[in-house]
Formats: structure tokens, sequence, C-alpha cells
């Protein structure tokens, strides 16, 4: 089965959905002061959107038939080019995903920020459930293809992988929203 979307176009989702949730974990310092906060907000979002395209370097890197889902052989594509393109995207994306949810946070209310926010949830699993079966197997494009890419879970290599990122992932991304909430509620 070809898959139809890239593991690599799934990471700009994570990037806006943390650009979002950054928003609304900011809501009480958006409100209070919108002229410092919404540049703040946006700029917090494209720092982690850095750090999570770091974070996936490895995958990037060493695992690149997956991050492109077997679309391409990627033994021909310029990485380091590529990467670099990639995290910059991450960034962008990040970025505007955090200027605009605030934004909407500023002058449509929480209510439509949390909109936005299970929006861009809903955008990321279904991309997710799009690419589930060559998210599982992990191999090259031809072992893809002949269908002995081997479960992620088969690998320590990988599973040792997923677990470094979600650690390094998920501490920054909920100790961030957990800053900015705190910090909002003693605004």
């Amino acid at each position: 089965m070809t898959p139809l979307l890239a593991t690599v176009l799934m990471d700009p989702f994570t990037a806006m959905l943390f650009g979002c949730g950054v928003a609304v974990f900011s809501t009480q310092l958006l409100r209070k002061s919108p002229q410092v906060e919404i540049a703040r907000t946006a700029k917090i979002a494209a720092g982690w959107s850095a750090w999570w395209g770091l974070c996936v370097g490895w995958m990037f890197f060493n695992r690149s038939d997956w991050m492109f889902v077997y679309l391409h052989d990627t033994t021909t594509l310029p990485l380091v080019p590529l990467y670099v393109l990639f995290v910059g995207t991450l960034v962008f994306v990040g970025l505007l995903a955090g200027l605009a949810t605030s934004w909407v946070v500023v002058h449509k209310g929480l209510g439509a920020g949390i909109a936005v926010l299970a929006g861009m949830l809903v955008v990321q699993a279904s991309s997710a459930l799009l690419q589930a079966d060559a998210y599982i197997h992990v191999g090259t494009t031809a072992e893809y293809r002949a269908g002995a890419a081997k479960l992620l879970t088969d690998q320590p290599d990988v599973v040792r992988a997923f677990n470094l990122i979600t650690v390094a992932a998920a501490s920054t991304a909920f100790g961030l929203l957990g800053w900015r909430l705190v910090k909002g509620r003693k605004a």
C-alpha cells in the first residue's frame, strides 16, 4: 500500500498544534497585554517548533525513507539542505499558528481559540490515520514496498529514538504550556 502523506508532512502539523496550544494556554497573558504577548507567544511557538525539528533530526537522517513515508528512495536526495528546509518550515508554520491563534484568542475569545486548537488536533489525527501502516513500519523504501519493513516496536534503536524524542519534545512542550498558564494566572 502506498501511503498518502509523508511523515515530514505530519511534523508541521505537530508544530502548528503546539502553536495553537501555546496561544490557548496564554489566554490570560494575551488578554492583559496583547501588544506584547501576541508576538511573544508566536516566538515561543517558533522556538519550540525549531526544537521539535532538532528532536526528530535523528529519524530524518537515519530513517529518511520512513520520514518520507516510502514515497521516494531517499538515498539520492540531498538530505542536509532538505533538513534545513524542513526545520525552517516547522519554525514558520509554528510561528504562524501561534500568531494566528493568539489573534483569535484576543479578538474572538478563548472558545474560538479552543476551536482552532481542536481543529488542528483533528488535522493531526487524520494525517496520522492516513499513513498509519507506513508509520508503524520502519525500513527502506524497497523493504516497505516489498512488505518486509519491520514494525518499529521490533527495532530497539527506533524504539529508543522514539522514546528520547517523546521525552525531549513532550517535556519541553508541557513545561512551556504550564509556564504560560501559571504566568497568566499570576498576571
